[in-house]
């Protein structure tokens, strides 16, 4: 829907969007949409900035993360089925950059806009289109379409298929948290024994990142971000995929999902299996 004269504030918990009365506007933070009931109040103050733009909202309570691709490629679905002509968009400016990759590649966009977070912005208008999922294992519906939305919006490469692929966290590759990584040797040596190709998201970019996924027929993850944004990806000659769950919060996690049944077991022609805690030192697939 589009808001005329509207207003845009990123504060704690993601972006808020007031309408040109300064009422807030539901949909537009996830917290209040997905989460859980919020409102909130515009500043008693004139925007910061103002911009004398038409701009479609890309920006959800989380700039990165699992929930953040999650959010995000919602959003860019539904703005791809509804043929939206604006190609002025308004991101985050801690938005990962795995996010902004995808957003630049399919949309080809006119002009980004980057917000600042506490800064109170003015535009022409805001076409917004609320976010409508928080999680891949929510919504399988949804998560299909964004599936299908990136094969046909990122034609895949001609490249020689791949018999096994890791994307493995540890220290060093470059992750928001720390939560559940490995040591990068033991890591380096599970690859080595089991014949996987490791790669880096990080070093190689979210579209090289796509298309090294969809050539595997095995693929092993780590819990987390890893796994939750990036088995979508696969594509129909994927066999298997092993997501190895180490640390006590991502046990927990890993345990309240398989407690709500709403973990995958299978995707397309991939049979999932998680793994608690293994020793990656001994692992043996």
């Amino acid at each position: 829907m589009i808001y005329p004269d509207s207003y845009y504030l990123i504060g704690g918990d993601g972006g808020c969007c007031f309408n040109s009365y300064s009422e807030y506007i539901t949909k537009s933070n996830d917290w209040s949409h997905l989460i859980g009931s919020k409102r909130y109040s515009i500043p008693p103050r004139t925007p910061d900035i103002e911009v004398d733009k038409d701009v479609v909202c890309f920006v959800t309570s989380f700039a990165t993360g699992v929930h953040a691709y999650v959010g995000i490629l919602s959003i860019l679905n539904k703005y791809i089925k509804q043929k939206i002509d604006n190609k002025t968009i308004i991101v985050s400016e801690d938005l990962q950059d795995g996010i902004l990759e995808l957003l630049k590649y399919i949309l080809n966009p006119d002009e980004i806009i980057v917000l600042k977070k506490d800064c109170l912005y003015k535009f022409n208008s805001i076409n917004l289109i609320p976010n409508s999922l928080h999680s891949y294992f929510e919504d399988t519906s949804i998560r299909d379409e964004i599936s299908e939305m990136l094969n046909r919006e990122v034609p895949s490469e001609e490249v020689s298929p791949l018999e096994k692929l890791a994307i493995l966290k540890h220290l060093g590759s470059g992750v928001a948290s720390r939560m559940g990584e490995v040591d990068l040797g033991d890591a380096t040596d599970f690859c080595e024994r089991g014949q996987y190709t490791r790669i880096e998201p990080s070093e190689i970019g979210e579209i090289n990142t796509l298309n090294s996924i969809r050539k595997a027929s095995s693929i092993a993850f780590s819990w987390g971000t890893t796994f939750m944004k990036n088995f979508i990806y696969i594509s129909d000659d994927c066999k298997k995929i092993d997501v190895f769950i180490h640390g006590p919060q991502f046990e927990n996690e890993y345990n309240h999902c398989n407690e709500r049944k709403i973990l995958p077991q299978k995707y397309k022609n991939a049979k999932i299996v998680y793994h608690l805690n293994p020793d990656l030192k001994t692992l043996e697939l």
